[in-house]
């Protein structure tokens, strides 16, 4: 008795941790990969405890929603990183080419 939405979110969050691991992996940010190899299976782990044990849920729906929490989790750091790290490239290009100038 899985609902359809389960399945909705758990496409949408594997889809948005796979956009932004590529986009990640296009500027080659290894430390981040690195980090992010290492949280993924922690966050699984954590959210399926917290589901389990904290909520209540039983059976499957444990497993979908530490699935897609643990997704979310992780695009939700990979996002940040990204944005961190991206503001500061800019900031040194705009620095970079105001002294050529």
């Amino acid at each position: 008795n899985i609902h359809y939405w389960y399945l909705v979110t758990m496409m949408l969050s594997m889809g948005f941790v796979a956009y932004f691991g590529n986009l990640i992996a296009m500027y080659r940010q290894y430390n981040v990969i690195n980090i992010t190899t290492l949280l993924e299976p922690i966050l699984t782990i954590s959210w399926f405890i917290f589901a389990y044990y904290y909520i209540g849920t039983k059976g499957y729906h444990t497993l979908f929603i530490s699935a897609v929490m643990s997704s979310l989790s992780m695009t939700s750091y990979m996002w940040f990183i990204q944005r961190k790290q991206n503001k500061k490239s800019f900031f040194k290009k705009l620095i970079n080419h105001r002294n050529r100038s």
